[in-house]
Order: structure tokens, then C-alpha cells, then sequence
């Protein structure tokens, strides 16, 4: 049997979140086509959110992350700090595969508190760890999820969890 490799992983956790909501996943077109375990959230909109939050939101959903984050940084420049505007920052640097920045601002999300968005930025989180390759830290993060029943992404990341340890344990060990 082979190790388990960054692929396989992409694959188990797409599955769990198929089975569990029904979320887009994105394929890269390529010979290591990989699904993707982002998708875009929506938990911050609500009859009065502003204009320019909807707008960003909007071009994420067309994929035009760059467009996005030009107008998070106007937006920031204009007005005090909007927690879903840096959400939606970092992951628009997810997309984009600013991997470092990514989880440093998803990082920050999650120091701030803002209820809104605290699961979301701890999930996505857990993607950026994942794509890093940094399997251990989301593990950390899916288990944290995984242990608050009322939490966004809860039933995700107990699936996603469990298929990784079934995984790991029919995966050989090197020595």
C-alpha cells in the first residue's frame, strides 16, 4: 500500500462535504486534479449588510478574487474594520493560493472572536493547513470543530476526521 498523499486527502474530505451539504467542489483541470475543500460562505449576510460586503461577495462567487480584494482594501481605507470584509479576504488569498497569508489573516479572524464568522475562519483554516500540507494543525482545527455540536462546519469535520483516521489506519507506517 502506498502513504496517504495531499490528494487523497482533497478527495476524503470533498467527499464528506458532499455527503453533508451538497457544496461545489472545484476541480483543477490538470493531470493531478485535486478537488478543492473551499467553498464560499454566506453566514454574514443578513437584511442590512452593506453594499460593498454584497459586492465583494458577488465577485467571489465569479471567481474574481483580485477585483475582490481591490475593493476590500478601498473599502477598509474608507471605513473602520469589517471582520466579514477580512473573511472575505482571506479567502479570496485562499482562491489565489496565498497560502501564507491566507492563514495568517484566517489566524487573526479567529483571535478577534467575531461570532459570525469564528467556525467559518477555523474551517477554512483547516483547508489552508491542508493544502500547506500541514496535516497535523488541521487535524487541531477540524477537532475543535468537531467538539462543539452547535458549530458551523461541525458535522464536516467529524466526517472529514473520521475518514482521515480510517485512512491513516489502513495506510502503512514508514519507519
Amino acid at each position: 500500500m502506498r502513504s496517504l498523499n495531499t490528494k487523497s486527502l482533497y478527495l476524503i474530505a470533498a467527499a464528506a462535504i458532499l455527503l453533508f451539504g451538497g457544496y461545489t467542489i472545484i476541480t483543477e483541470q490538470n493531470e493531478n486534479t485535486a478537488a478543492e475543500l473551499d467553498r464560499l460562505a454566506y453566514p454574514m449576510f443578513t437584511s442590512n449588510a452593506d453594499a460593498s460586503i454584497k459586492e465583494v461577495y458577488t465577485l467571489c462567487q465569479k471567481e474574481k478574487f483580485e477585483q475582490a480584494i481591490d475593493l476590500i482594501n478601498t473599502s477598509t481605507e474608507q471605513e473602520s474594520y469589517d471582520p466579514r470584509l477580512q473573511f472575505a479576504k482571506a479567502f479570496c488569498l485562499l482562491k489565489m493560493e496565498d497560502l501564507e497569508n491566507a492563514k495568517s489573516l484566517f489566524n487573526e479572524l479567529i483571535q478577534d472572536g467575531f461570532p459570525l464568522i469564528q467556525d467559518q475562519s477555523m474551517w477554512y483554516l483547516a483547508v489552508t493547513n491542508i493544502k500547506m500540507e500541514k496535516m497535523k494543525e488541521a487535524e487541531g482545527y477540524l477537532q475543535i470543530l468537531a467538539g462543539q455540536p452547535n458549530a458551523d462546519f461541525h458535522i464536516e469535520a467529524v466526517n472529514l476526521l473520521q475518514q482521515l483516521s480510517e485512512s491513516e489506519s489502513t495506510t502503512p507506517r514508514m519507519m
